[in-house]
């Protein structure tokens, strides 16, 4: 406290302990904001995987020449902000660059990096690689790391024969997703791209399994509601010696969407399309003779 006559001295010593006591106040208000700031960060940040096979590059800045480095496929990152950029394109896919917190392959510290959105998704990848009931196989993972996903088997006509197929519903935002979802699951050929806006997809691709050794004819379709534009269902099948798998991707009113699949044994369709032309046929010839 001053007294008067003021001298020097003591007005040094006030000024020094009020400049003193004013730090110690910003820098409890500056942790302070800090702390909430991480909290809400921390808060906001979902966890997203990596989707690409090959694995991705998480860039230092949201830039194709900046230096990066490489997270493997199924890496767990933190998105703080998914759209960081304006939208670009890879691969006929739309995403941005998005700011996430990775763990470093290398050093196993937590870095700063951006990625490519449309190779992240809310759910762990597809690990399995057995080839009947790929679908099946993914539930199982889905409900083993605790993800919320909505599971049904229910009754459906498909290429006009009844079917029980496995579904599942996954809370996906848009069909771009929901098709790079697929690709995984089914190990669609890389040819098979994301279909463009008014096109009638189809492509068909035989593809040499190495492994098996086995011949594998992969077929995408795209059904497309009355106005062409928008996507109602997408059709991928596999077929190899075995039979086929048919899996459908479609898109739900209330939001999300239903993945389903179906197997048909080798000959198992034909045949049934034989019993019914026989039978129908034989209806005929009795109508005849009565």
């Amino acid at each position: 406290m001053l007294t008067e006559p003021w001298n020097l001295d003591e007005l040094w010593e006030f000024l020094m302990q009020k400049i003193c006591f004013s730090y110690l106040i910003l820098g409890a208000i500056g942790l302070w904001l800090c702390s909430l700031q991480n909290y809400a960060l921390g808060k906001a940040a979902k966890e997203y995987y990596v989707f690409s096979e090959k694995g991705m590059k998480l860039r230092d800045s949201p830039s194709l020449e900046s230096a990066s480095k490489v997270l493997p496929y199924g890496a767990k990152v933190k998105v703080i902000k998914f759209k960081a950029s304006e939208p670009f394109e890879v691969n006929r896919l739309t995403g941005y660059w998005s700011k996430v917190e990775a763990i470093d392959p290398k050093t196993s510290t937590p870095v700063l990096g951006y990625m490519f959105s449309s190779y992240l998704l809310p759910y762990p990848p597809p690990t399995n690689r057995e080839i009947e009931s790929p679908l099946k196989n993914y539930q199982k993972l889905l409900v083993k790391s605790g993800m919320d996903v909505q599971i049904s088997v229910e009754q459906q006509n498909k290429l006009g024969h009844e079917v029980s197929p496995d579904a599942v519903t996954l809370h996906l935002s848009s069909l771009q997703e929901a098709f790079v979802m697929a690709k995984r699951i089914y190990r669609m050929p890389d040819s098979f791209k994301f279909p463009s806006i008014y096109r009638n997809i189809y492509v068909k691709a035989d593809v040499l399994d190495k492994k098996s050794e086995d011949w594998k004819i992969h077929e995408l379709k795209v059904e497309r509601e009355e106005d062409n534009k928008t996507i109602k269902t997408l059709h991928y099948s596999m077929k190899n010696y075995t039979g086929t798998i048919h899996a459908y991707v479609e898109p739900l009113k209330q939001g999300g969407f239903k993945f389903s699949e179906f197997f048909a044994p080798q000959g198992a369709f034909e045949q049934k399309d034989k019993v019914q032309k026989g039978s129908a046929k034989q209806a005929v010839e009795e109508k005849r003779q009565g």
